[in-house]
C-alpha cells in the first residue's frame, strides 16, 4: 500500500505541474492540440525517470546473513551400543525410611 500512495502522490504532482504547463502555453497562444501532448509527453517522461530512481534506491543490495546450510551426516554409525539406564533411586524421607 505504500508503494501505491506514493505513486498516487508522484502522478497527481506532476498532473498538475503538466497542466499549468498546459494553460501556459495556451495562453502563450500555442496551439491547443500541440500544447496538451507536449505537456503530457514531458510529465509521461519525468514520471518515469523518478520511477526508475525510486526503483534502483529501494533494491536490496545483499550483504546480510544467509540461511544456513543444511548439513547432511554422511557417515552411518553401524551396530552402535545401547546405553544402560541408571536404577532409579528410590525416594527417602528425613528419619532414612523408604517410601512406598
Amino acid at each position: 500500500m505504500p508503494i501505491a500512495k506514493t505513486a498516487g502522490k508522484a502522478i497527481g504532482k506532476q498532473a498538475l505541474r503538466s497542466g499549468l504547463g498546459f494553460a501556459g502555453d495556451v495562453l502563450e497562444g500555442v496551439n491547443v492540440k500541440e500544447a496538451a501532448i507536449n505537456n503530457a509527453k514531458t510529465g509521461a517522461a519525468r514520471l518515469v525517470k523518478k520511477g526508475k530512481k525510486a526503483l534502483k534506491r529501494k533494491r536490496q543490495k545483499g550483504g546480510g546473513i544467509g540461511k544456513a546450510a543444511k548439513r547432511i551426516n554422511t557417515t552411518r554409525k553401524v551396530g552402535k551400543a545401547k546405553q544402560k539406564r541408571k536404577p532409579r533411586r528410590k525416594n527417602k524421607d528425613v528419619l532414612g525410611e523408604y517410601l512406598a
